[in-house]
Formats: C-alpha cells, sequence, structure tokens
C-alpha cells in the first residue's frame, strides 16, 4: 500500500470534516490513504449518527417485520438497516431466514431451543453443534439465521460496527477491505447475509449458483476434490459452505507433501517464491502458504536504475527516497548518482518544471506520470492540487432513438451502467425532456394481471416479463404471502 506522500491544502481541510469515504471520492484517492493522512495529523474521524426513534412506524411497516432481509425492508421503507432492526429486536420478531435455508416448520418446532442452547450458535460449525446436541445440522442453521447469527469461521471474529454495516456496498469490497483491515471475502460475505448489493449495483446479491448434486456433498467431500469433480470454482463451493455454517472435510495428506525443515524456512522471503519452489520441488503456491503462515514478506527484487535523461533530470527533484520506491532500487544507488553530479539533496514536495505542469489535463495521469517517469497517482494528486479538470474522453456519447426509449424505463443509475456513462448524464438527458423519474414496480402492480402472475413462475422470468427487476417481485410476492414457484426452490434434504 502506497501513502499519500503530498496531499493538497484542499484535501488537508477536508479531512474530518466528512467521512473518510467522502473525502476519498472527492479526490481520487483511497479510503484507507485518507484514513492514514487523517490519522497521522490526529485529526478525529466523523461518524454518522443513527438515530433509533427518527422514523414513524406504521402497523402496516411492522407487519413486514422479518419478512424479508432488514437491509432490503430498510430500503423499501426509506430509512436505515440499523432503524429496522432495532424495531424487530424491540418488538421480538426473528429475522428473516434466506428460502435457501427455509426449513418446514414441522421440523423446526419439534425442538424447543432453551437460551443455553441459543448461546451455542456461532462459536462452531452448524453440524458440529448438531451433533452435541443431537440434532439436524439444517434445524440449527434455520435457527442461527432466525436470531441473526453469523456463521462459524475459523478465522479471527470480526466484530461489526454500526459504522462498518452502514458503509458496507457504498464502497467497494476492497476498499473496505483495506480500510477495515480485514480480509475481501469477509465483506463479500457480510454483505450476501445481509442482501446488500454491491457497489453501483442495485439488486441483491445471492450466492454463486452450484449444482443439487454439489450442495449434498458440502462438509462430506473436500472443497478442492467437489471443484475437480464438478468443474467449478472452489471459491464458489466455499461461499455456499460457509452460508451453510459445514465445516470442512478434512483433506487427505498428498503423497508429495513437503515437511518444512528449518533450513527451507529460512529461506522464505530471500528469493522469489516460484525459483524457492523450484528449488525445494514444490510449486510456488506451497512456498508462499507457507511465507504467509510465518508473516514473512515477499521477496521484492532491487534492481539497478536505467539512467537516461529522464532519470537524471528527476535527481534532486524529489527525495532520494521516493526516488527509489517509484524506480524499485536501493537509496545508496539514487544518493550515490546524485552526489557524483553534485546535485543537492532535495527535502520536501517534490519541484515541478513548468514544462510538466502544462502536460496536466492534457494527457491521463497514467500517459502523463509514464512521461515525466512518477506514479499516476502523484500526477493525480498534484493536478487536484492545482484544480485542473482530468482529461475527458474525446468520444462523445450519441443519444440515438433507442437509448432515448430507454429514458425512464429503469433507474439512472441501472442505464448509465448498461450504457456505461456516468448517472449524471442520463439524468440531464432525462431531464431535458421532461421525462419523470423511473419509480420502480408500483405501476405494475396496479395490474391485477400482473398480480396473478406472483408465484406461477420464477421471478426471474415474471421479472423479465414485466419489465422489473427479480427483487421488486419477490418483495411483492412475499409481502402478499404467495409462495414462490416450485421450480425456483432448493432442495435440501432433512
Amino acid at each position: 500500500m502506497k501513502e499519500i506522500i503530498h496531499a493538497s491544502p484542499d484535501l488537508l481541510a477536508a479531512l474530518g470534516s466528512m467521512s473518510d469515504f467522502k473525502v476519498a471520492a472527492a479526490f481520487g484517492v483511497r479510503p484507507y490513504q485518507v484514513r492514514d493522512l487523517r490519522l497521522l495529523h490526529h485529526i478525529p474521524n466523523v461518524h454518522a449518527a443513527i438515530s433509533r426513534s427518527n422514523f414513524e412506524w406504521t402497523p402496516e411497516a411492522d407487519a413486514l417485520l422479518g419478512t424479508m432481509p432488514d437491509t432490503q425492508l430498510a430500503s423499501l421503507l426509506g430509512t436505515s438497516r440499523a432503524i429496522v432492526n432495532s424495531r424487530r429486536t424491540l418488538l421480538k420478531i426473528l429475522a428473516f431466514v434466506p428460502p435457501t435455508f427455509e426449513l418446514l416448520r414441522k421440523s423446526s418446532q419439534r425442538h424447543p431451543w432453551s437460551p443455553e442452547e441459543d448461546l451455542l450458535l456461532g462459536t462452531d460449525f452448524d453440524n458440529i453443534i448438531a451433533d452435541k446436541l443431537n440434532l439436524n445440522h439444517l434445524q440449527v442453521t434455520h435457527r442461527r439465521y432466525q436470531l441473526g447469527v453469523d456463521p462459524f469461521r475459523r478465522s479471527a471474529t470480526i466484530q461489526w460496527t454500526e459504522q462498518m454495516l452502514d458503509n458496507l456496498g457504498e464502497i467497494s469490497d476492497k476498499d473496505f477491505a483495506e480500510y477495515f483491515e480485514i480480509c475481501v471475502a469477509s465483506v463479500y460475505l457480510k454483505r450476501l447475509l445481509l442482501s446488500i448489493p454491491a457497489l453501483n449495483a442495485i439488486d441483491p446479491p445471492s450466492p454463486p449458483s452450484i449444482p443439487t448434486a454439489v450442495i449434498d456433498l458440502l462438509g462430506i467431500k473436500a472443497d478442492v476434490e467437489l471443484a475437480k469433480m464438478f468443474e467449478i470454482s472452489r471459491w464458489s463451493i466455499r461461499v455456499n459452505r460457509l452460508l451453510r455454517g459445514l465445516a470442512p472435510a478434512p483433506q487427505l495428506p498428498r503423497a508429495n507433501q513437503i515437511k518444512w525443515t528449518a533450513e527451507q524456512e529460512a529461506m522464505l522471503g530471500t528469493m522469489s517464491d516460484r525459483n524457492l519452489g523450484n528449488m525445494i520441488g514444490v510449486s510456488s503456491s506451497s512456498v508462499k502458504l507457507r511465507r504467509e503462515l510465518l508473516q514473512i514478506k515477499p521477496y521484492i527484487p532491487i534492481q539497478e536504475p536505467k539512467w537516461n535523461a529522464l532519470t537524471l533530470g528527476a535527481l534532486g527533484r524529489s527525495e532520494d527516497r521516493a526516488l527509489a520506491q517509484i524506480w524499485h532500487c536501493e537509496v545508496a544507488a539514487v544518493k550515490h548518482q546524485r552526489e557524483s553530479l553534485q546535485i543537492a539533496e532535495h527535502h520536501g514536495p517534490r519541484r515541478w518544471l513548468a514544462s510538466e505542469l502544462a502536460l496536466l489535463g492534457t494527457l491521463s495521469d497514467p500517459q502523463t506520470g509514464k512521461l515525466i517517469g512518477i506514479s499516476p497517482a502523484a500526477v493525480r494528486n498534484k493536478r487536484i492540487e492545482m484544480k485542473i479538470k482530468p482529461l475527458l474522453s474525446g468520444k462523445k456519447f450519441r443519444w440515438t432513438k433507442k437509448r432515448l426509449a430507454l429514458l425512464g424505463t429503469m433507474a439512472d443509475e441501472r442505464l448509465a451502467y448498461r450504457l456505461k456513462v456516468t448517472p449524471n448524464v442520463i439524468s440531464k438527458q432525462r431531464i431535458q425532456l421532461n421525462i419523470p423519474v423511473w419509480t420502480g414496480h408500483r405501476g405494475s402492480w396496479a395490474n391485477p394481471e400482473a398480480v396473478a402472475k406472483l408465484g406461477t413462475m420464477p421471478d426471474p422470468a415474471l421479472a423479465k416479463l414485466l419489465g422489473i427487476t427479480a427483487s421488486a417481485v419477490f418483495y411483492k410476492r412475499k409481502m402478499m404471502g404467495i409462495p414462490p414457484c416450485l421450480t425456483t426452490r432448493v432442495s435440501i434434504e432433512t
């Protein structure tokens, strides 16, 4: 990860005035960079205060609690997930159980859950807890989802704060993971459990689709073995297994599995994983796993800088440390060359030439960076500091009759994604033509024939027929208590 070495005065002034995520979006930097810069200057963070009582609950709204994920209901009612969750907890209404894990009510009611047994949920895999309580593991999964308990994972337990939950889906999973210093898989799984769409997405996420035959073998055969047997990704299998709270099946030791010696471990990080793997006769991935297990940093080759007009011209205009980082060389090599040319050492921000400043905004930031020998981020920061707009694409967007006909038929964000432009381009054209904003599925349900089709076909098929989203069909069907079409049910052997 790279720090913001030279932050603009405007960026520094914005720190602490709004959330780190808004600052990052405004200045085109990464959220973790804003966080580190704010901490460096001892500026407190801005937390959005969430009120638990600023929403007027009606009997109709209360009736929807527990019929869908809290996140989806919050979006439907125009409030926050925390407010919905607080209200549902206050009324002692159990959380919504996804259809994938819905069990027959008879089987779940046979076992009266005690408070002591409820405390076991999420402390271990569902099938292991089921063995302890002499239950079917599906009953444990069902109860865990009713109480809103996350499935167990062997990695360190993440304490999800309200700030973290409120920002899920507001930024990319990668930026979220970097900012809160957790793994991307944990972010994705949490979004999946709370039905929170990804950044720039509209529909709630769904787990990767896998065959029913694979579902039946989850936790019985190893993930890697299932991936080879059915020719699907190991990630898809792992996500589905984790969502079902199943422990991984023990993997049989390979005949060629290496037993690491102290001498071999001492070589980790001293050369590339591939070269060390070739030397001791194992794969580079095996070397990488062992190195990461021992928390050893990867080997970064140090090379001699190529001295030419571009690199020589940079000496004395940036700190030696910054140049060594850009050129992937030792600081001593930069210092030696600078002193041999009797160039004075430079401290502080990079000294830009007038010819370099003239390039800002005339080319893309990566092109400018490549031309003058610095990173695109450094170019972007300098351009923002000088309030120079980025180079816009010379290809003008043409509004054809076909594209104009799509205005107002879907959300501006969805149409923007389809046409590969910004939402502002869509909304500006729609307003100019006096086309009302898309109001979702409200008009569709005014037609009795559309309502009569609920549950007669899969939700995605009906959504395509009506020209709306599958989640809109799902909401309406759940509100009316209509069961889904049998072809959409996931068969789970009880």
